[in-house]
């Protein structure tokens, strides 16, 4: 083999190893633009999904503290019941006592 032959040879794989670390690097970008791009889109479903179920909590505490504040309105007008009860009773053991 001349000694040209070897050079251009040379020269051909070098030029070959180039184009193929181009196609590689073109390749790797591709790889890494798609990551990102679903990357951004799981982010952002995982930003729709926070604002449903904060959203849902939200709701779920307002019922509850209605529940709560209806409950407690009932509680207290059952001790207000209980406390004209109590002072019906006792005016009623007052008169008996009298008797």
């Amino acid at each position: 083999m001349a000694t040209n032959e070897h050079d251009v040879r040379v020269g051909d794989n070098a030029i070959a190893a180039a184009r193929l670390l181009e196609v590689a690097a073109r390749n790797a970008d591709e790889l890494l633009e798609e990551a990102r791009a679903e990357a951004a889109s799981i982010v952002a479903a995982a930003h729709a999904d926070a604002k449903q179920v904060q959203a849902e909590l939200e709701q779920e505490r307002r019922q509850q503290s209605d529940e709560l504040d209806r409950d407690r309105t009932t509680a207290l007008a059952e001790l207000a019941g209980l406390a004209e009860r109590r002072a019906a009773l006792e005016a009623e053991v007052a008169q008996l006592e009298q008797l």
